[in-house]
C-alpha cells in the first residue's frame, strides 16, 4: 500500500536532459514531492560501444588514432560525467524546495534497467516521464513510460511534458 499521511515515502525518480523531463520534474516538485519523501533520482544511459572490423580499426591505428578501446572508454565516462552535472543539478532543484534527494546513475537498457532497480529498492511509487510520443511512434519507438507502467511491481507515475502539446519535447541523454 501506498503511504499517503504525513509519513516518508520512498519515491524512484527517472529522469534524463529533455525538456520534458525537466517540465514534469519540476511540476512534481511544486505539486507532489513533500518533504518528508525519501527520493532517489535515477538515470540510466544506455552506452553501446563503438564496434568495427578489423580491417578498420587497422586504418585508424595507421593514422594514429586511438584505439577502439580508448575511445569507447572515453565516450563513456564522457557520458558518465555529463549525467553526474545533470543530476546535480536535480539534486539542487529539490534543495531549494526544501526536499532531500539521492540520485543514482547506471549504464545499461533504460526499460529494463529502471524496471530491476525499482524491484531491487522496494519504492512505493516510481515516477517517469512522459514524450508525449503518438500512438505511432509508441508502437515502433516503444515507450519507456508504458514499459514501467506494465512491468514494475508499485504504482507508476507518468508525468506528462505539461508543454507537450506547444513544443516537441526532445529525447535527452547525458
Amino acid at each position: 500500500a501506498i503511504r499517503m499521511s504525513s509519513e516518508s515515502r520512498k519515491l524512484g525518480v527517472a529522469l534524463d536532459s529533455s525538456t520534458c523531463s525537466i517540465e514534469g520534474f519540476q511540476w512534481c516538485l511544486n505539486n507532489f514531492f513533500r518533504a518528508s519523501d525519501e527520493l532517489v533520482l535515477i538515470h540510466v544511459y544506455d552506452h553501446k560501444p563503438i564496434d568495427l572490423p578489423e580491417p578498420e580499426i587497422k586504418k585508424l591505428k595507421g593514422f594514429g588514432y586511438a584505439s577502439l578501446e580508448e575511445i569507447n572508454e572515453g565516450t563513456r565516462k564522457l557520458k558518465e560525467c555529463k549525467a553526474n552535472e545533470m543530476m546535480k543539478e536535480y539534486v539542487n532543484m529539490c534543495l531549494k524546495k526544501g526536499i532531500e534527494a539521492d540520485y543514482v546513475i547506471t549504464n545499461g537498457n533504460v526499460k529494463t534497467t529502471l524496471c530491476d532497480l525499482a524491484k531491487k529498492e522496494n519504492f512505493d511509487m516510481f515516477i517517469v516521464g512522459s514524450r508525449g510520443l503518438g500512438m505511432a511512434g509508441r508502437c515502433f519507438l516503444g515507450s519507456v513510460s508504458d514499459y514501467c507502467m506494465h512491468t514494475m511491481e508499485c504504482p507508476v507515475l507518468i508525468a506528462k511534458c505539461p508543454n507537450a502539446s506547444k513544443s516537441k519535447c526532445g529525447s535527452g541523454s547525458a
